[in-house]
């Protein structure tokens, strides 16, 4: 897997409790439970680990998609994005450094810089 080096293979994929605890404060229950199950499935190896997380539920509140976006923005793991069809505004989650660009142009996902990689000359 392009990117991605032996020791993040097998590093274990996870939010920390005090995240999951906000994230279930922010999402139904199902879709904490189907978040959790993905979390379950990186990390047995029934997933690839280029693998999306996309809401079933739209999340109409601006507020609660920013919340959603910082929560994941702030691990070193995670990526977020709001996939917009029609009225719908759905979350897709993923890990940064298991999508090559070429899949994520193919799924339109825009390529957002760190702060650090920003400021790099």
């Amino acid at each position: 897997m392009a990117g991605v080096t032996g020791e993040q293979e097998k590093e274990e994929v996870k939010l920390d409790e005090e995240k999951m605890a906000q994230f279930s404060k922010l999402v139904s229950e199902k879709e904490f439970e189907r978040f959790q199950e993905y979390l379950q499935n990186l990390n047995d190896g029934s997933i690839e680990k280029s693998s999306l997380f996309t809401f079933d539920e739209s999340i109409d509140d601006k507020n609660i998609r920013s919340q959603i976006h910082l929560l994941f923005k702030s691990t070193e793991n995670f990526e977020t994005d709001t996939l917009m069809e029609g009225d719908s505004r759905r979350i897709r989650v993923f890990l940064k450094h298991c999508l090559s660009a070429n899949k994520r142009k193919k799924m339109n996902i825009i390529n957002r810089k760190s702060d650090a990689e920003k400021d790099a000359p």
